[in-house]
């Protein structure tokens, strides 16, 4: 009988650069750890950035997080190194999140429709601000919430998300 040896991964750091192959013709987007988020059980957050790159492009670890960023998400990065959806490639130190802004509701629950009781924070806040309804301000705000790193994949392929969450307009 064969054994299959699973594969041993250390555990991501801060600053850690990921690539994801998105397609089938070898096409790559980046991401990169930026932070544990105790508010959402010590979470870790990744960033996701703009540019897709094609298979033979080389880009400085300056170059990938000098993008834009599409979307931050709290999930696993290193099972999802573990699970070969994406492959760290380097660390930087440049882990800008100030922009970032994580969006919930507070006793809605998802069976809503709209929601009137959401919830904002930011990485490295020690506690959530309600809000009420949604201001503009955070319209573009990510979901925050913890996702399973097959699913933070399809995101990252997609720019979609398959999840049930309440509208805010």
């Amino acid at each position: 009988m064969k054994q299959t040896v699973k594969k041993r991964v250390r555990r991501t750091k801060i600053g850690d650069v990921m690539v994801a192959q998105i397609d089938e013709m070898g096409n790559k987007r980046y991401l990169q750890y930026i932070g544990s988020d105790m508010l959402q059980l010590n979470a870790d957050v990744v960033r996701v950035f703009k540019t897709i790159y094609l298979p033979d492009s080389n880009p400085s670890l300056d170059e990938i997080v000098a993008d834009e960023i599409v979307f931050a998400v709290h999930c696993d990065s290193t099972y999802g190194i573990k699970l070969g959806l994406w492959d760290k490639i380097g660390n930087i130190e440049n882990i800008k999140a100030d922009n970032i802004y994580f969006l919930s509701v507070d006793q809605d629950t998802y069976s809503r429709e709209y929601s009137e009781r959401w919830v904002v924070w930011q990485l490295g806040d020690t506690q959530r601000t309600f809000i009420g309804r949604l201001p503009e301000k955070y319209w573009n705000g990510n979901i925050g919430t913890v996702m399973p790193v097959e699913l933070v994949f399809k995101y990252i392929k997609t720019g979609a998300v398959d999840i049930c969450f309440p509208l805010f307009k």
